[in-house]
């Protein structure tokens, strides 16, 4: 981590309880957008722009967390080509020879929505995550938690 921010007012006090008394689930992107780990790979760019995400995970067909892929992911994967309109195009048929459960990320780190907020934020400034899925007691995914749902947090919080 770089340098360490001084706090010097007193309300950061209630910053650091806000952090640890929010619950994740207070914060998260409920019911997200996934992928069955069976789909062919030619979805996940296509769920990508859809939705404008940038960060799948990967399901079972009990909708249990099995893996995580990212845009980040993908443009390793298959780079696409960029059209004269700044479209991002991709070759279906390259991505048909890519297996989902070859490339995803398994075994991804997730958190319980009962979590605190400031956990999560202690875990994705620690190891550089850009999400962390939420899951149910039995690894059922129920949400997913990015670095943008932290930063609405944070801006709405400025704004009041």
């Amino acid at each position: 981590m770089r340098g360490k921010v001084q706090l010097k007012h007193s309300e950061d006090y209630y910053l650091k309880v806000l952090l640890k008394e929010t619950k994740i689930k207070e914060v998260m992107t409920a019911s997200p957008v996934s992928i069955q780990v069976s789909d062919p790979f030619r979805e996940v760019p296509k769920r990508f722009k859809e939705f404008g995400i940038r960060h799948l995970p990967v399901v079972d067909e009990k909708n249990r967390l099995v893996g995580l892929v990212s845009q980040r992911d993908l443009f390793r994967i298959h780079p696409p080509k960029k059209t004269l309109d700044g479209d991002l195009v991709y070759d279906d048929e390259m991505l048909d020879s890519v297996i989902l459960r070859h490339v995803m990320v398994t075994s991804p780190f997730y958190m319980n929505k009962e979590d605190s907020l400031g956990e999560a934020l202690d875990k994705i400034v620690e190891k550089k995550y850009g999400c962390i899925p939420i899951v149910d007691k039995d690894t059922v995914l129920c949400g997913i938690l990015t670095q943008i749902d932290i930063l609405k947090v944070a801006v709405q919080i400025y704004r009041e």
